[in-house]
């Protein structure tokens, strides 16, 4: 699986401990901004996964709140990287997901 569906905040846990980067999207079903990102979420995802670096994560916001919260999630799509448990930088357009690849290469 390219892109884990994180179903809780131990799941969030487990993905942040077993990889060095670790890029988040914050979305919502009813989030048409965030159904748009998600192919090209997916797309790079696919294309740029690399175990124990670079992993990919989804967290649907209306059923996490408390990680959204956790992470100051306003807007969506909303895209956080994350480095060794460290938030360094987040986006919110399609853009700047390449750029949170780049920094995490």
């Amino acid at each position: 699986m390219t892109i884990k569906r994180i179903s809780s905040t131990g799941d969030l846990n487990n993905i942040l401990q077993e990889n060095t980067n670790v890029i988040i999207n914050f979305g919502a079903a009813w989030s048409a901004p965030s159904n748009v990102m998600n192919s090209e979420f997916q797309k790079l995802a696919h294309a740029n996964t690399n175990a124990g670096n670079l992993a990919f994560a989804e967290v649907n916001t209306d059923e996490h709140s408390e990680i959204a919260a956790a992470y100051n999630i306003s807007g969506m799509p909303t895209f956080v990287l994350v480095n060794n448990g460290q938030v360094q930088e987040t986006t919110r357009d399609a853009s700047g997901i390449q750029g949170l690849i780049n920094r995490a290469a």
